[in-house]
Parts: C-alpha cells; sequence; structure tokens
C-alpha cells in the first residue's frame, strides 16, 4: 500500500475512504470492514469529500480531475462518473453545508458550482 493523501468518513459513519498517491481509491464499510478498491486514477488521489442526501447512497467525490462515485443500490459496487469541465489540476472541492452541491476550483482560473452533476460557472 502506498502512502495515503487524503482519508474521510460518510456523515452517517458507515463508510471511510482513503485516497492514495499510488492513484488509487480504497473505501471501507464499518462494522463488516468490506473493502472496495478503485484504481486508474490519472493522477495522486489527494482529496476526498461524501455528498450525501436523504433518500439515496452516499456519493464519494475525489479529485485530481473530479470523479463522483455512486454506490449501486445492493451497495455492491461503485460506479464513476468524470466531471471534466477543468483543463487542469482541481484545487479545491468545498461541500454545500447543508449537501446541495459543491464548488470546484482549478488551476486554470475557473470556478464551478455544481448541483448534482450540472455545472454553473461562477468565475
Amino acid at each position: 500500500m502506498s502512502a495515503v493523501g487524503g482519508v474521510a468518513w460518510s456523515a452517517t459513519g458507515e463508510y471511510c475512504a482513503a485516497g492514495n498517491m499510488d492513484h488509487t481509491l480504497f473505501v471501507w464499510r464499518s462494522g463488516d470492514q468490506y473493502l472496495w478498491q478503485m484504481q486508474g486514477f490519472p493522477s495522486k488521489v489527494r482529496n476526498l469529500h461524501w455528498l450525501e442526501t436523504t433518500n439515496q447512497a452516499p456519493q464519494l467525490l475525489s479529485q485530481e480531475g473530479i470523479i463522483l462515485w455512486h454506490l449501486s443500490e445492493d451497495k455492491s459496487i461503485w460506479q464513476p462518473q468524470v466531471l471534466n469541465l477543468h483543463r487542469r489540476t482541481v484545487g479545491a472541492l468545498p461541500i454545500h453545508p447543508h449537501g446541495q452541491g459543491f464548488v470546484s476550483s482549478g488551476d486554470e482560473g475557473w470556478l464551478y458550482y455544481w448541483q448534482q452533476t450540472q455545472p454553473q460557472e461562477l468565475l
């Protein structure tokens, strides 16, 4: 296992995710310590954030680019969705305090507000 770049718990404490410098991401389910491993990222996984709503499984955000991970209904598979408007490294992914989306900023100078997977350019 390589050095860890970022760690994040889901709000419910059911899941813990760790992004790694070897371009991998691990997610554990607490209680039974079930492990998922995601790989093939274009660069180090440094920042992780959980988006949680009351009617669905948590969604995990990871960056250097932005990847939104959706947990299947039977909670067995994480499906990636790449959100790729930034042309350079994504520097920040703050989550809205009430879980209503997130903001992304990139080294190219663009700032986007994302609701679901729909971006709105801010700067």
